[in-house]
C-alpha cells in the first residue's frame, strides 16, 4: 500500500495515506492539513467518535493521555526542507 507513496517533498505532508483513504472509503476531501483540523473535522462529521494512541506508551500522561506538539504548516514545511537539504548534502 504504502509503496504509492514516494518520500515527502516540499509541500507535501506525511498525512497523504490517510486524506486518500477517506477520498475513496467516502468520497470527501478533507480540508485540513494538520492533523488536529484533520481530526476534529472527522469528528464533527461523525466519521469518527475516539482516537487511540499505538506505541506512545512512553509519552501517556494523567493515565491515558498524551498530548501532540502543536506545529503549524509553516513549520511542517520547513523541517521537511531543511531534512531534503540535509540529505542531499549527505550525498554531494
Amino acid at each position: 500500500m504504502f509503496n504509492a507513496y514516494r518520500p515527502l517533498q516540499a509541500g507535501e505532508t506525511c498525512l497523504a495515506p490517510i486524506i486518500d483513504f477517506f477520498q475513496a472509503a467516502y468520497s470527501i476531501q478533507p480540508s485540513k492539513e494538520l492533523i488536529f483540523g484533520l481530526l476534529e473535522e472527522l469528528h464533527e462529521k461523525q466519521l469518527i467518535r475516539s482516537v487511540n494512541q499505538l506505541q506512545l506508551e512512553g509519552f501517556l500522561t494523567h493515565g491515558n493521555e498524551t498530548t501532540l506538539a502543536f506545529y503549524t504548516p509553516e513549520i511542517v514545511r520547513q523541517r521537511i526542507e531543511n531534512l531534503l537539504e540535509k540529505k542531499k548534502s549527505q550525498t554531494d
